[in-house]
């Protein structure tokens, strides 16, 4: 047994001793697989040679991006055909840099691969005229949402939305090694003199595979590589090459009624699941939206009236969106109008979403689109007679008209009180969480306001009033008042500790009288001259 366990110690140390830490240094390219309900990211290391993935600790701090210049220390193996840096600590990564010495170019002409592939069996996805009226398509679509200004080119053929090339590969059709297809298609490519090496972006359109059910893949920025499988739409494409933009996933934000967030769930954006437009966050981020020659936008925190024309219209001068930076935070809200033009995808009309601006033309954390709260698990468009919320603020959106292909803003500031003793607790269909000794709650503005007793946290709307629109077409808000406190004197000093019970405590008084009693040490103390009537409940 002792011999055993001297070797098994041997081998420890032997094993142990041939997986040393290595340290590598590169550049940082996510992988993005896009399945028709959510998505896979794979994080590797580009050190100019060839890709290592990372695997970062449990919990890890570090959130890598595109881009970034790093040097990482872990222990390396070989999982099949893939390389993969096991990295145990945090400490063991640092960012040499947060984004690369360039950034991605989102504006003129982009140069543009796009790799039809024939299989070993003779099998591709398109005949060349059907691939060249995809990039025509992808190149219109990009086209328009940067009102012209980045648009899709060749090398060979600077006239085409980009250099369609149809190469043969020496690997039979459904298989998915994404490595092996593009490597063999650039060699390929090359070798029928195309300069592989200077096209900003490389798109691989491949026949239908099982790939675990992928539709679209996406890896890095400058350049960036994106494979389509077997789907070529505006759905599919246009979204892989808005991620070869920087740009993340568009989701809608978690709601009572509408259930959680899934990965794509704005489906007003392309970058959801869906053909939809490019948001105007990510627009101003891309430098579509507020730079020379693109359309202005609005940019405030004080009240006003801002006349804004469709997000998806053609410029006419006039401004895009509403952009409002939200008090102590890096995020800001953004009021667009869109109409039913070409890809609106079925979604029209007043939408509220929030953003950060991230690193301008790199990494953009997606955007999020708000529920108006005016019809519950239904309605996100923000429509004439609304009023959206930016509580703790005291600001309201609302909209005063929608004509001609433009819509007029209202941004304005509830009061900072009803009244004597009446304290703001939320705006229009936010939620009220009343003070402990809070008793009544007034819903309304412009002195004309309804009342409801309250005892507990509530929806600021005329749904929980029950007695109609005070003041409609008018933001409104709701505010609390507290009790009075009762304090009635008695010829001497008598201590009451209440204890409830069944009948509960009763002492008469001329006059109903509310008085909150929270316990603590000592007990209350109660002076009364006369009888008073307490209701402990």
């Amino acid at each position: 047994m002792k011999h055993l366990l001297v070797l098994f110690s041997l081998l420890v140390f032997i094993i142990g001793a041939a997986a040393p830490k290595t340290q590598h240094e590169g550049k940082v390219k996510v992988y993005v697989y896009d399945y028709p309900t959510h998505a896979v990211e794979k994080t590797v290391l580009d050190d100019g040679k060839q890709e290592i993935e990372l695997r970062l600790p449990k919990g890890s701090k570090h959130e890598l991006s595109n881009e970034q210049k790093i040097k990482v220390k872990g222990v390396r193996k070989k999982e099949q055909a893939t390389e993969v840096l096991e990295i145990n600590s945090d400490a063991d990564v640092e960012i040499v840099s947060q984004v690369g010495d360039q950034l991605p170019n989102s504006s003129g002409p982009q140069k543009i691969a796009w790799f039809l592939v024939t299989y070993s069996d003779g099998k591709s996805l398109m005949s060349v005229e059907a691939a060249k009226a995809h990039a025509a398509e992808i190149n219109n679509y990009f086209l328009q949402q940067s009102y012209g200004s980045m648009w899709y080119v060749g090398i060979k053929d600077p006239k085409s939305p980009g250099d369609v090339i149809p190469v043969k590969i020496a690997l039979a059709s459904g298989g998915c090694e994404i490595g092996v297809i593009s490597d063999q298609a650039k060699t390929a490519a090359q070798a029928a003199g195309y300069p592989i090496n200077e096209y900003r972006g490389s798109i691989y359109l491949m026949v239908p595979s099982p790939c675990g059910g992928w539709s679209g893949l996406s890896g890095g920025t400058l350049p960036f590589a994106n494979w389509i499988n077997g789907q070529p739409t505006i759905r599919v494409t246009a979204h892989e090459n808005g991620h070869g933009l920087g740009l993340s996933h568009a989701k809608r934000e978690d709601c009572p009624g509408c259930g959680a967030a899934g990965e794509y769930s704005d489906h007003t954006d392309i970058m959801a699941n869906s053909a939809g437009i490019v948001g105007a966050g990510e627009r101003f981020h891309l430098g579509w939206l507020d730079r020379t020659g693109v359309p202005p936008i609005v940019v405030t925190t004080q009240p006003g009236t801002f006349t804004i024309s469709a997000l998806d219209a053609p410029p006419d001068g006039k401004p895009k969106a509403v952009k409002i930076l939200r008090s102590g935070t890096t995020t800001y809200w953004w009021i667009t109008l869109r109409t039913c033009t070409q890809y609106h995808n079925g979604y029209c009309g007043i939408y509220v979403h929030s953003g950060s601006d991230g690193v301008p033309g790199f990494t953009f954390l997606s955007s999020t689109l708000l529920h108006t709260w005016v019809n519950l698990g239904s309605d996100w468009t923000l429509d004439i007679g609304d009023v959206f919320s930016d509580y703790p603020n005291a600001r309201f959106f609302s909209v005063a008209s929608i004509a001609n292909g433009e819509a007029v803003i209202r941004v304005t500031v509830a009061p900072p009180t009803l009244g004597e003793g009446w304290t703001l607790c939320a705006l229009a269909n936010g939620q009220c969480t009343p003070p402990v000794n809070a008793t009544q709650a007034a819903f309304g503005a412009n002195n004309s306001f309804v009342y409801k007793n309250i005892n507990q946290s509530f929806i600021c709307n005329q749904d929980t009033f029950q007695q109609g629109d005070p003041v409609p077409n008018v933001p409104k808000a709701c505010y609390t008042k507290s009790g009075p406190v009762v304090v009635v004197k008695a010829p001497n000093p008598v201590i009451i500790s209440i204890q409830g019970g069944t009948p509960p405590p009763v002492i008469k008084a001329p006059n109903a009288v509310t008085i909150s009693i929270n316990g603590g040490t000592p007990p209350p103390v109660i002076k009364a001259p006369n009888p008073v009537l307490i209701t402990v409940k």
